[in-house]
């Protein structure tokens, strides 16, 4: 996956929008009656939302598959059959949203035309905004806005280490918003907690996976004051990794170690042996043995 280098352009205005959305819920009160109420403030946020949905959508394209998109269709064409992105939900947490049915909602997941679609709203009041202002509603907006979020979470693709926290109970859901959050589908391979069970997976924008464990070298020695000190090597290119696991719980040649992971070094055995001694500051070394390191959980976007 590429390097995401337009972070900063997105986000921001991201947040632009939904300051100005929160602004219009104190004037207008964010509720299921007042869902079809319309006007060109609201139209205009929409035309700014489904502009950012439009580039978002290419850029996240062309770097997941290295090419240019056709049309903004082929892109979200694709985040379907890639990533099911129409049964992806978001949780409204605003307080000044009082929607009953707008809680929760998928914001992909609609029919051309239909009162979801935002999209075919978008191309009737940007091309004959008097005639169409009627469709520039509340309901509109805020599903748009739903689907702007997500696509700023999918490109900026963060992969976040939980290291105790296997449950992710203290990740930002929000990832930034003030608006919105996301669930985070638990991991499959650790015991559910009774909150999470009623969490669908493929309705989550993240979920959190276990990382087996890598295979690493304990190095033992004294230093310079005489003090018994250990140093762990490990690197994750195949080779190390199938060398390591051999090795653990056997004697291990110390001559032989140092030749092998010098190779990935590009330096000699000796040189590299030479240059930890010096800058561990050992003055013995006592031995070297593998060991299989604890295995550790990530939230990543779940596609």
């Amino acid at each position: 996956m590429g390097v995401r280098n337009n972070v900063s352009i997105y986000f921001p205005v991201y947040k632009r929008i939904e300051k100005e959305i929160q602004e219009l819920a104190s004037a207008i009160y964010f509720c299921d009656e007042q869902k079809n109420v319309y006007s060109l403030d609201i139209a205009d946020l929409i035309v700014r939302c489904l502009v950012e949905i439009e580039s978002i959508a290419k850029d996240i394209y062309r770097i997941e598959n290295e090419v240019e998109p056709d049309n903004p269709g082929e892109c979200f064409k694709w985040m379907e059959q890639s990533w099911n992105i129409s049964k992806k939900k978001v949780v409204v947490i605003s307080p000044f949203f009082h929607f009953d049915e707008m809680k929760s909602f998928f914001p992909f997941d609609y029919k051309n035309k239909s009162e979801e679609d935002y999209y075919s709203t978008y191309n009737a009041i940007k091309h004959d905004r008097v005639k169409n202002i009627s469709k520039a509603t509340l309901y509109t907006l805020v599903r748009a806005l739903g689907a702007l979020y997500i696509l700023n979470i999918y490109f900026k693709n963060d992969r976040i280490q939980l290291k105790d926290d296997n449950y992710a109970a203290h990740v930002d859901r929000t990832f930034g918003s003030e608006i919105f959050s996301v669930e985070i589908a638990p991991c499959k391979d650790i015991v559910v907690l009774s909150s999470e069970k009623k969490i669908i997976p493929e309705q989550c924008i993240y979920k959190i996976i276990r990382k087996e464990s890598d295979y690493a070298f304990s190095l033992s020695y004294k230093n310079q004051f005489g003090e018994v000190c250990s140093s762990s090597l490990v690197m994750t290119n195949k080779e190390f990794q199938d060398y390591a696991a051999s090795c653990v719980g056997k004697g291990i040649c110390t001559e032989e170690f140092w030749d092998f992971v010098a190779r990935f070094s590009g330096m000699t055995a000796e040189n590299f042996k030479v240059g930890f001694l010096k800058n561990n500051k050992v003055s013995e070394f006592i031995s070297v043995r593998a060991y299989k390191m604890k295995a550790t959980f990530w939230a990543e976007l779940n596609k």
